[in-house]
């Protein structure tokens, strides 16, 4: 499963095109973390997030280039954490931060 794309994305020498489908594929999971956040942002704090579309736009890619450049590191590197280890190591990094970036872009 999840060992196996990213041992055929480390393997496939990692050309141009292989980046491009990573890219996009980390910009639609952005997508889809934001709508989740904003969800739970409504429902912890009783208000909704209210970001404008720009402003999602550039969180988005925000994380996007984040994750990207971390699995860059991670997969050049050898992978040397196991994919259970280098997940915990994203959710650390990533837990309850986009809250700030909601209270900075409010409207």
């Amino acid at each position: 499963d999840n060992k196996f794309v990213f041992s055929a994305i480390h393997y496939s020498r990692y050309k141009a095109g292989v980046r491009q489908k990573l890219k996009d594929l980390l910009d639609e999971k952005s997508r889809v973390f934001l709508a989740a956040a904003e969800e739970y942002y409504a429902r912890i704090y009783n208000k909704p997030a209210r970001i404008a579309e720009s402003s999602a736009h550039y969180i988005v890619k925000f994380y996007s280039a984040a994750l990207y450049s971390l699995l860059e590191e991670w997969m050049l590197g050898g992978m040397k954490e196991e994919i259970p280890q280098f997940v915990q190591i994203l959710q650390k990094l990533t837990r309850d931060t986009m809250y700030s970036a909601f209270e900075a872009f409010a409207e």
